[in-house]
């Protein structure tokens, strides 16, 4: 299997039990916020590591705040 492929074969594996447990505007409001993200990174293909720490931090600070 192909690098892509399997990397989207464990992305569905670890997304399942997420969206299992996530109201449909949950899945919206976190999708929404991972597309700005990429969108305001809009020169990269990928995340690196840092970009990945300040995701983990805006999505904690925009969905766990109340």
């Amino acid at each position: 299997m192909n690098e892509k492929k399997e990397n989207m074969k464990k992305a569905i594996e670890v997304i399942l039990p997420i969206v299992s447990n996530l109201s449909s505007s949950q899945w919206e409001r976190l999708c929404s916020l991972i597309r700005m993200y990429y969108t305001n990174k809009a020169a990269k293909i990928m995340l690196d590591g840092n970009d990945v720490e300040k995701l983990k931090k805006m999505l904690h600070e925009e969905l766990l705040r109340f």
